[in-house]
């Protein structure tokens, strides 16, 4: 299973939604049931997927697909300590 599908599948899980309504727009501003609860669920599915210990302030602004992809690749490189310009999600961040 690619890294986007796990990452779209684990949201489909939290929010239990068709995956064909996760897109970067999917978030807390216009999700109407997104809550805290919700979003502790992203952020514990979110290590135990992808074997990442997220930071405080990764933890406080993951709210969004868009932003979980984004601390994803964040966490990945800084793990890694690598320079790729293509994240762990196949994913060209700009």
């Amino acid at each position: 299973m690619e890294n986007l599908e796990k990452l779209t599948n684990l949201f489909v899980e939290v929010f239990n939604v068709d995956a064909s309504l996760i897109n970067d727009n999917f978030g807390k501003d216009s999700v109407e049931t997104w809550d805290s609860v919700h979003q502790l669920n992203i952020i514990a599915l979110l290590e135990e997927y992808f074997d990442l210990l997220l930071e405080p302030e990764d933890i406080m602004a993951c709210t969004s697909f868009a932003k979980a992809k984004e601390i994803c690749y964040t966490d990945y490189m800084r793990k890694n300590k690598k320079n790729y310009r293509f994240n762990i999600l196949g994913l060209v961040i700009a």
